[in-house]
C-alpha cells in the first residue's frame, strides 16, 4: 500500500488495465471494521437552537445550559423510563422541574443540517426545548455501505464500490478496483475523510474511471445525511454526491 491524496488518484492510476477486477477482495482492513464493536458512551449529549441549548447526561447527573447559556439547570440523574420507544428522564428539585424525552429516529440540526440518531424534547420549568442528540457516528457504523450512484450518473452494475465505518474513526472499503483505508472525522457541520491509502491494482479503463470519480468526490466530502429511505448521501463541497445503501 502507499499513501496518496485521493484527488490525485487519476494520475496515479491512469494506465490501461491488464487484469480484471476481483470485487470479492475486500481486504483485511475493511473486514476488520465492517461490524465494529460498539461501546457505550460515557456521556450522552444533545443540543438545539432558537434558543440555543445543550444537554449532558452522565452516570450520575443531567446538566442543561439553555437560553444561549444564560440559564443553567443541574439535577441528579433519575431512573430512566421507556415507553413506545421513547426514553425519559424526569427530575424534580427545589429549583427545577426537568423532563427529558429521547426518541430514536433521524434528526437534523436546524442550523447546519448535521444528522443525529435521536430527537430530543426537553421541558424545563414549563419551557419547551427541541433538538437532536446522540452520536452521529452511530448512523454510519455497522456493515458496508454499497455505492449505488455517483454524481446522479449511476454506477456500473458489475462493479461494486463500498465503504465501511468504525466507531473509533477508521474507514475502509473498495473503490471498485482497489481497496482503501483511512480515517474519518465528524465535524461541527458534517464529515471529512483523511489519511487514505490504497492498493495499486489496475483494472479495465471503464472501472478505473468510475473508481477515480468515487475517490475524487470522497476527497471533497463535507456533509452527510441519512435519507428517508435509509440511503447514505455523502456530499462534496462542490455539490457532487455519493449515494450508498447499507448491505442487507
Amino acid at each position: 500500500m502507499r499513501s496518496f491524496l485521493i484527488s490525485g488518484l487519476a494520475a496515479a492510476l491512469s494506465f490501461a488495465g491488464l487484469s480484471a477486477c476481483k470485487h470479492d477482495e475486500t481486504g483485511a482492513a475493511a473486514a476488520n471494521i465492517a461490524a465494529p464493536a460498539q461501546t457505550a458512551p460515557a456521556e450522552y449529549s444533545a443540543g438545539g437552537n432558537e434558543p440555543g441549548w445543550s444537554l449532558k447526561i452522565s452516570a450520575d447527573r443531567m446538566s442543561l445550559d439553555y437560553a444561549y447559556g444564560e440559564k443553567k439547570a443541574t439535577t441528579p440523574l433519575p431512573a430512566m423510563t421507556e415507553e413506545d420507544g421513547v426514553r425519559r428522564y424526569h427530575a424534580i428539585t427545589e429549583a427545577n422541574d426537568l423532563d427529558v424525552a429521547i426518541a430514536q429516529g433521524p434528526c437534523a440540526d436546524s442550523a447546519t443540517g448535521k444528522p443525529y440518531p435521536d430527537k430530543v424534547t426537553i421541558m424545563i420549568n414549563g419551557e419547551t426545548l427541541e433538538g437532536c442528540g446522540g452520536d452521529p457516528k452511530s448512523l454510519l457504523v455497522g456493515g458496508k455501505w454499497i455505492v449505488e450512484d455517483l454524481e446522479n450518473k449511476g454506477v456500473m452494475d458489475d462493479v461494486q464500490s463500498f465503504i465501511a465505518f468504525s466507531v473509533q474513526g477508521a474507514t475502509a472499503g473498495n473503490g471498485g478496483c482497489n481497496r482503501f483505508r483511512g480515517r474519518y472525522e465528524i465535524t461541527g457541520e458534517g464529515i471529512r475523510f483523511s489519511k487514505v491509502v490504497s492498493t495499486e491494482r489496475a483494472c479495465v479503463l471503464a472501472v478505473m474511471d468510475q473508481e477515480t470519480r468515487f475517490f475524487d468526490i470522497l476527497a471533497e466530502v463535507t456533509q452527510f445525511e441519512i435519507a428517508e429511505d435509509g440511503a447514505l448521501v455523502l456530499t462534496a463541497s462542490d455539490g457532487r454526491r455519493i449515494l450508498a445503501r447499507r448491505e442487507q
